[in-house]
């Protein structure tokens, strides 16, 4: 069988004559035109295909990331699922490339190509954020964005938990402010799964009144406790507004579920734990929450009005009044550095020495704080009054010594985890400090750092490094401690602090 040949003319310009080089070549050269059989022209072109493979296939068994990317959108439906789940791991230089690719693919039409994609997306956000691409996470932030209005209930929960993986800081500005908005909207969204997912996210990327609002709203009236129980979380880690938070997480612990009511504590643990100012600005919500019929609610109204000080003075009266609640020490939670009690009255007597020393009713505070301190039986709150009371000045505080001395010498033979004997070294460390009773203090200390508290013993030799000079008759007992470095609650490490400075005042030394 022959193959048709095909003839190949070069085109000439009709304007032009010929060269002369043309027409002076041979006839046989000059009549021959330029010929290529099919068969040439297919081996030419199968030439090309084969090497254009070789070539994609070297680069991808170089890069295969380039591979998956291809074929995340243009595989069949497996090799998509398979592309979309290995996309999830790119290294910093190859996020560029991948992110659109997933943003792409979030889209996909299969419903597990989509959710792997925005998976992988959030995990490649994931990796910008680390290695310092602003572009790629802004890209894959906003490409979650966008899936949240995915006609697929899960497709917009797993966008709403892969921005989950964002914060404020890592978009800035009016990306932050477009995913704040975007979920804020979701946690309307008819499905639970995808309000829980957003409630989440907030907590993280959210900034601005806007998810503010959503979130409290949501802890207010969403039906689903999970709901109300993530809100709350995320309002104690909201980037901004710790002020409505704060209202808004004390308003909840009234929620009827308990479970709610432990996040809102949480939440509030986490404002703490976190040293976010509240200001001046909430002192009325909080006064008014003093009243609250949650003991928590009025315990923790106290603690944040106390963080406020001087600048919360209008909720002195008020505080004074929950001084004269009695009852139990009341629950003890753990925040991020240490327990704490919970007893509304307590918390008042906290309160009361850091707001009112440098007010016109510093003399009324302070002469209450001595009437607990003498008159109640409940250890922890009159501990709670010590600490108050070491705030004030002597003018308002000198009544509270014999009562101080008395107290501290009569919990000493009685140690245990509520003891209130810490409290009182730490008060007679401040109060006697200078004082006509000061040797009296001394002598008192000096035997609490025979305590079997260890707390206690730390307090005491806190408290009479102070003293100066007049503390040397504790040196012995105090490099006795020194020995024991070792020891739980760093007692020995606060003896040796307490000797070295007792000696250098000693010695004449500042």
């Amino acid at each position: 069988m022959r193959f048709p040949r095909l003839r190949f003319a070069p085109r000439r310009s009709s304007a032009a004559p010929a060269s002369a080089e043309v027409e002076a070549a041979p006839p046989a050269c000059r009549d021959r035109g330029w010929t290529l059989s099919l068969r040439a022209m297919m081996v030419l072109v199968a030439t090309c295909g084969l090497v254009f493979w070789s070539s994609l296939a070297v680069r991808d068994f170089v890069n295969p990331i380039q591979r998956w990317s291809r074929l995340v959108l243009s595989g069949d439906v497996e090799q998509r699922r398979e592309a979309a789940a290995e996309l999830a791991r790119p290294t910093g230089p190859e996020v560029p490339a991948v992110v659109p690719a997933l943003i792409a693919a979030v889209r996909d039409a299969d419903e597990k190509v989509a959710i792997l994609a925005a998976e992988s997306l959030a995990q490649a956000g994931r990796t910008a954020i680390r290695v310092g691409d602003p572009d790629s996470t802004r890209q894959a932030s906003a490409g979650l964005v966008a899936a949240l209005n995915d006609a697929r209930e899960v497709v917009r929960m797993q966008a709403a938990l892969g921005l989950a993986a964002f914060d404020a800081g890592s978009i800035r500005g009016v990306d932050a402010a477009a995913c704040t908005e975007a979920l804020a909207e979701a946690l309307g969204d008819r499905s639970e799964a995808v309000r829980l997912s957003a409630a989440k996210a907030l907590g993280g990327v959210g900034t601005g009144a806007v998810g503010l609002r959503a979130l409290t709203a949501a802890l207010k009236v969403d039906p689903s406790r999970g709901v109300r129980e993530e809100a709350a979380q995320s309002l104690g880690r909201y980037a901004t507004g710790c002020d409505e938070a704060t209202v808004a997480l004390l308003a909840g612990l009234e929620d009827d579920d308990l479970r709610v009511r432990n996040a809102c504590q949480s939440g509030l643990h986490a404002i703490i734990g976190d040293k976010k100012p509240r200001s001046a600005a909430i002192v009325p919500e909080l006064t008014a929450a003093l009243g609250g019929r949650e003991p928590l609610v009025r315990a923790h109204a106290a603690t944040v009005l106390g963080e406020i000080g001087a600048e919360a003075a209008a909720s002195i009266p008020a505080l004074l009044e929950l001084l004269k609640e009695g009852g139990e020490p009341g629950s003890m939670t753990m925040t991020d550095q240490f327990w704490m009690h919970w007893n509304p009255a307590g918390r008042a007597a906290s309160a009361l020495g850091r707001i009112a020393p440098s007010t016109p009713r510093a003399g009324e505070a302070a002469a209450a704080l001595i009437a607990v301190l003498r008159d109640d039986p409940l250890d922890y709150k009159r501990a709670r009054a010590a600490e108050g009371l070491a705030e004030f000045g002597p003018s308002f505080t000198e009544p509270a010594l014999p009562i101080l001395l008395a107290a501290l010498n009569e919990s000493i033979p009685n140690p245990g985890p509520d003891s209130p004997a810490p409290f009182y070294c730490i008060a007679l460390g401040r109060i006697a400090l200078g004082g006509p009773r000061a040797g009296d203090a001394v002598a008192a200390l000096s035997a609490a750092l025979d305590s079997q508290d260890s707390e206690t013993r730390l307090e005491a030799a806190r408290a009479l490094a102070g003293f100066g000079p007049a503390s040397g008759p504790a040196l012995p007992r105090l490099r006795e401690l020194v020995k024991g470095e070792a020891e739980g609650g760093g007692v020995g490490i606060a003896a040796r602090s307490a000797v070295r400075r007792i000696e250098a005042a000693s010695a004449g030394n500042p």
